[in-house]
């Protein structure tokens, strides 16, 4: 239950995934034989033809060349090895498309690595031990002599600043990045963060001010509301955080409302009344007291640790001070430093049609990797993006892009974000993402629109969910998805909710791994209020540390052929929450039910279900019957009123445990008769674990699922639960 949670929300028919959906190539036809040729080099010169023994030195000028000699045949751009370091994005618009017969292509020389950085080297001579007074009263005593400064400003190095608030994660451009050999160093905290594990909160007291609490976050007055003030008297940390009231940007980041939201916001400290207050509205619910909290950082008092750092951003006179203080620890010897500066994508296309970046690497930016908006049939293949402050790659409407073949690591935000579609006649966009691996981001994946694929592709090692998703006829199959969710609550693997409309979503043939609760409690599909019309089956839960299956009171979901193994909690948890929240008449289902035109031609065709529905929605708050948890009993079931969870199916379930296993569904909320009497729910087969089998199969699915077939899949399974005995449930 969520504010649209997660950013993001869809029965994808096997048809979506035809010849005439997806890009003009494919990865696998990622290189392709052009009639012109091209060559960029750190040695080249913009005034040479472009030869390969006269290069050009810059990508536009490779891209002006094409401009005027146009793209006949095809056009490919070689760049030979080498780091190239940019300070602003290589632009491509519609003057820079090729065709399905005339691609265009950036691609590394064959053999060689290419990489565009976004960073500044600094000169490990340049870092001076501290001196200034000032400055070593803050520090911790016991680090005075471990901690050396860099003068940015001098050295014309730009500092960047933090964000002033994030909700969800990585939704803003966040400060520069500091890295040592190539390893991402933490900006100075408390509790001290260690990059890859669950934070570590301290907790307020007490709650002075909530904030907007009271405010809808679409009232136009939010932006005058005043931000949240925490009292920490009596804390444990109480004297610590006094220190914090003489730094110059303190910032906290933490479950400040949400379990499943982290937030980062900027405040003031006063040690004398005991307080932390937000200097931006922000929701404070009581998580900020018990199970969640917050860390501090941005504190120079608080830079304790080998490899935390803080930049002094301070003005004065007007500018910025701009030193960089770094706990060195034993010394920095001969290590390579470098910090994050270019605030823009390094490629920015807009409007291009049939371009195509093809193993190259990308590190370091405050912003997107690479930003596709409005494109026709582009794509990025097989290359390495990190160091990214935002998404590894954003694309936004058109059609037919694609993400393929790519590594895409260490990024503050999502991996990939993708939009576009057609909410009016759902007519798809057809972006692909597929044979990727994404891991150490906030989240793998937004989806948003009408007809996206996400397929094949390895997804591991993430704080919150893997895929959080929210439109229409979506498809996600035969991905590989281990270690998510680690660092959140009330969240799942595969997320959507909060609309009736969001439909037409095929979930099938994932393999889903250790899956741990979290901080709370987790899913791995989890279909929240009211989603509705999803399709999930062939998948598997494997070693889940709470629950498979959310049904979030939504409407004609179907889970079948399923199978959860070592899964302690429920299996499958349906409720009929929408009759039971008065709250709903207001929140985002019902206004998202009313702005869709779900009796269009296009709507009532593909969904007719939901056109069924159309006129029935009772919206009256003081109902008493729509409140009230008993609601069978004090209001006839109209079906077709949406609020009513009718029409979910689930059958031919397999669920495997040990022998103290003794669940298997768990409907909560409401009434279970009610449950089953508008749906259609028949329990799974149970069956005992056998190890050596469990293991059989995993390797099989480890080392296959990402080029399996279904055909493939069904195999696997049936072999697996041919070596298991079933449990006599009675």
């Amino acid at each position: 239950m969520k504010v649209l949670k997660k950013v993001f929300s869809w029965i994808l028919m096997l048809t979506l995934v035809c010849s005439a959906f997806l890009p003009s190539k494919t990865a696998a036809e990622a290189t392709t034989t052009t009639a012109k040729t091209y060559y960029v080099a750190l040695s080249g010169d913009d005034s040479n033809d472009g030869t390969i023994d006269n290069p050009f030195q810059t990508l536009e000028a490779a891209r002006d060349k094409i401009r005027q000699e146009g793209s006949e045949g095809g056009v490919t751009v070689y760049i030979r090895g080498g780091e190239y370091t940019r300070g602003s994005s290589f632009e491509l618009t519609e003057a820079d498309s090729g065709t399905a017969e005339n691609p265009i292509i950036y691609a590394a020389y064959p053999g060689e690595t290419v990489t565009f950085t976004g960073q500044a080297t600094l000169d490990n001579s340049k870092f001076q031990a501290v001196t200034d007074s000032a400055i070593l009263a803050r520090l911790p005593q016991e680090v005075q002599d471990k901690v050396m400064v860099y003068d940015l400003k001098a050295e014309g190095i730009p500092s960047g600043q933090l964000p002033k608030r994030i909700v969800f994660q990585g939704t803003e451009p966040a400060a520069p990045i500091l890295y040592v050999d190539g390893v991402k160093q933490m900006v100075a905290s408390y509790p001290n963060q260690t990059e890859g594990q669950s934070s570590t909160y301290i907790q307020a007291t007490s709650i002075v001010d909530r904030g907007w609490q009271d405010l809808s976050p679409w009232d136009p007055d939010l932006p005058n509301r005043p931000g949240p003030v925490l009292s920490y008297a009596g804390s444990p940390d109480e004297a610590r955080i006094d220190k914090w009231a003489q730094e110059d940007e303190v910032f906290i980041m933490g479950s400040l409302a949400w379990e499943w939201e982290v937030n980062t916001l900027q405040a003031v400290v006063d040690a004398t009344q005991k307080t932390i207050t937000g200097q931006y509205p922000v929701s404070i619910t009581d998580r900020v007291l018990s199970g969640g909290g917050f860390y501090g950082y941005n504190l120079l008092c608080e830079l304790d640790t080998a490899g935390e750092y803080y930049i002094d951003r301070t003005l004065v006179n007007g500018e910025k001070t701009d030193k960089l203080y770094l706990h060195v620890g034993d010394g920095l010897g001969d290590k390579t430093i470098k910090l994050d500066v270019l605030g823009e994508p390094f490629v920015a296309m807009t409007n291009a049609s049939y371009v195509s970046l093809e193993g190259l690497d990308f590190h370091g930016t405050l912003d997107t990797a690479v930003t596709m908006i409005n494109c026709e049939s582009c794509g990025v293949y097989d290359s390495d993006i990190s160091g990214c402050s935002l998404y590894g790659v954003y694309i936004d409407e058109g059609h037919n892009n694609i993400v393929s073949g790519c590594c895409i690591h260490d990024l503050t935000s999502e991996g990939v974000y993708m939009d576009g579609g057609d909410f009016e006649t759902l007519e798809p966009a057809g972006h692909i993402v597929e044979n990727c691996e994404i891991y150490n981001c906030n989240s793998g994946l937004v989806v948003y629109g009408v007809g996206q694929i996400v397929r094949r592709n390895y997804i591991h090692d993430l704080p919150f969910q893997a895929v959080g998703y929210l439109g229409n006829d979506f498809l996600f199959e035969f991905n590989y998805i281990n270690n998510v969710c680690y660092n959140t609550s009330d969240a799942g693997v595969f997320y959507s909710g909060r609309n009736w409309t969001a439909r037409g979503t095929v979930i099938r043939y994932n393999y889903m791994r250790d899956i741990s609760r979290g901080t709370g409690v987790t899913f791995g599909i989890y279909c929240d209020d009211a989603l509705s019309s999803i399709e999930a089956y062939g998948n598997i839960f494997d070693n889940f540390g709470m629950q498979g299956v959310a049904l979030g009171g939504g409407r004609e979901n179907i889970f079948h052929d399923n199978i959860y193994i070592d899964v302690p909690g429920w299996k499958i948890n349906s409720d009929a929450r929408t009759l039971s929240y008065d709250w709903f008449n207001t929140t985002d289902s019902v206004r998202g039910y009313n702005e869709k035109p779900i009796n269009n031609e296009y709507w009532s065709a593909k969904y007719p279900e939901l056109a069924a529905t159309y006129g029935h929605l009772v919206l009256d708050a003081d109902n008493p019957a729509i409140a009230d948890k008993t609601v069978k009993e004090s209001l006839d079931p109209d079906l077709f009123n949406p609020m009513f969870p009718a029409g979910n199916k689930v059958y031919d379930e397999i669920v495997v445990g040990s022998s103290d296993w003794n669940i298997t569904y768990l409907i909560s909320y409401n009434d279970i008769d009610m449950i089953h009497e508008f749906g259609d729910f028949e329990d799974p087969v149970t069956y005992w674990q056998v190890e050596e089998a469990l293991e059989s199969y995993r390797d099989s699915l480890v080392n296959g699922v990402q080029t399996a077939t279904p055909e493939q899949m069904e195999a696997w399974k049936a072999a697996y639960v041919a070596q298991l005995t079933p449990v006599n449930n009675n």
